[in-house]
């Protein structure tokens, strides 16, 4: 089973640990897709105190998907990310 992170909207750093530990409690492969502009930026609240300039800060997205929301012709960022998926390969144990 292969799970991944969608980062949507603003991460605000009251809820970036808890973004963390469930990243990491991901089973590998792990992979981020990060939509729309205030999951890539901060968007509009980006000099806010208590808002990360991105979600970059915390994990390092695979897939970044523009938009204030995002729209449907930047589908091929999900495109993308379910080639990275289809390319990958698990070791059996």
């Amino acid at each position: 089973m292969r799970l991944n992170n969608i980062v949507l909207g603003t991460v605000n750093r009251k809820i970036a640990p808890r973004l963390r530990v469930v990243y990491d409690q991901m089973p590998k492969p792990k992979y981020v897709a990060a939509m729309g502009s205030c999951a890539i930026t901060g968007g509009l609240y980006f000099d806010s105190y208590n808002v990360l300039p991105g979600v970059d800060n915390i994990l390092l997205a695979d897939v970044y998907v523009p938009g204030c929301p995002p729209r449907p012709e930047t589908h091929p960022g999900n495109n993308v990310l379910q080639e990275m998926i289809k390319r990958s390969t698990l070791k059996k144990v």
